[in-house]
């Protein structure tokens, strides 16, 4: 089986093939409309044996030139229509695409969605995302576990444990360059921190698709060649957030910050009334500076802005909880995140 876009006549299809274990086709099937575009990234197997599809499409849109929507499809072993599903976020019309499907053991499907709508920190709106439906293709819950700063998502099962992994990289969390990310999650989707549900934001639709079966011509040539590993590089290892359910996790001391072009001091931490923040720059800018729980949620957010040389500021925090949080501090060209300690 094989999942991509096919150009006819302009337009951009979605198209299923199937082969037998020689590579000779048993069938090509596109799914999409004229004036709008429709592509296929990812797909699997059900567990009664049928096929599920999962992409882009702008086919309730106006136009091709519209932001695409996320879609699940379901086929018959035929690359027949079952049912043909689309989601898209409401409070921002951004676009959207699943990159990968996997299916739960009770038969339920998940799919790894790139996208940029939905409420958004910082300067790149993209974010890791989950869509779980039912068995039907009925959304059960969209769930973005980034504010931003996150590309090419792509889930699967995990290998040797229950749960799921979803993958990617981004550049939120490292500016000065692209990292990958890798982010467990249990099976029930969770990750333990930097989760946003998204569902009451989230529509589903009918996808209208139309089916063809385009003339298919088949050769062989290409040539294999080896890889050539490098061996000049090395990867260093950020953990973004901890399960705070583990019991033999104590934290009493973090030590002060120090980051960004200038630098930066944060203190006292743990903090109790007030936390003060100092930020040295070398020349004027904005920042956001935000205090995150570990499910995620933004409790603080902060706009300020830098002048060259010494910034201090104060902010009170009686209001907020004892417990672990992080802050982050997003500048027009590095971003942060640490843990601080809130100890009243």
């Amino acid at each position: 089986l094989a999942t991509g876009r096919y150009l006819e006549q302009g337009t951009l299809q979605c198209f299923l093939l199937k082969t037998d274990v020689d590579g000779n086709k048993v069938f090509l099937k596109t799914y999409g409309d004229t004036l709008q575009h429709t592509t296929g990234y990812g797909l699997a197997i059900a567990l009664d044996g049928n096929y599920v599809v999962t992409g882009s499409s702008t086919l309730n849109q106006n136009s091709f030139q519209d932001y695409p929507d996320e879609f699940l499809m379901k086929t018959n072993t035929d690359g027949d229509t079952l049912w043909c599903r689309s989601y898209a976020g409401t409070n921002i019309e951004g676009s959207e695409n699943g990159s990968s499907v996997v299916v739960a053991p009770d038969g339920s499907f998940a799919v790894g969605v790139a996208t940029f709508s939905y409420p958004s920190v910082g300067y790149v709106p993209n974010k890791h995302c989950v869509l779980k439906t039912d068995k039907d293709g009925h959304m059960q819950f969209m769930r973005a576990y980034n504010s931003g700063g996150s590309h090419y998502p792509y889930l699967t099962a995990s290998k040797g444990s229950d749960g799921y992994v979803l993958s990617g990289f981004s550049n939120f969390y490292t500016p000065q360059h692209f990292s990958a990310m890798l982010i467990k999650l249990d099976t029930g989707f969770h990750s333990g921190c930097n989760e946003i549900d998204e569902t009451d934001l989230t529509t589903e639709s009918h996808m209208p698709v139309t089916i063809h079966e385009p003339a298919v011509f088949s050769s062989s040539g290409g040539i294999l060649i080896n890889s050539t590993p490098e061996d000049d590089f090395v990867l260093d290892d950020t953990t973004l957030c901890f399960s705070s359910l583990d019991s033999c996790l104590i934290i009493n001391q973090v030590n002060e910050l120090e980051y960004l072009s200038g630098g930066v001091s944060v203190y006292p931490n743990p903090a109790n009334e007030f936390l003060n923040v100092v930020i040295n720059v070398n020349e004027k800018s904005n920042c956001i500076i935000s205090i995150i729980d570990l499910s995620g949620r933004i409790i603080f957010n902060e706009e300020i802005n830098l002048i060259t040389g010494n910034n201090s500021f104060s902010f009170p925090i009686a209001e907020i909880a004892d417990g672990t949080f992080f802050m982050r501090i997003i500048s027009e060209k590095e971003t942060e995140v640490k843990k601080i300690i809130i100890s009243h």
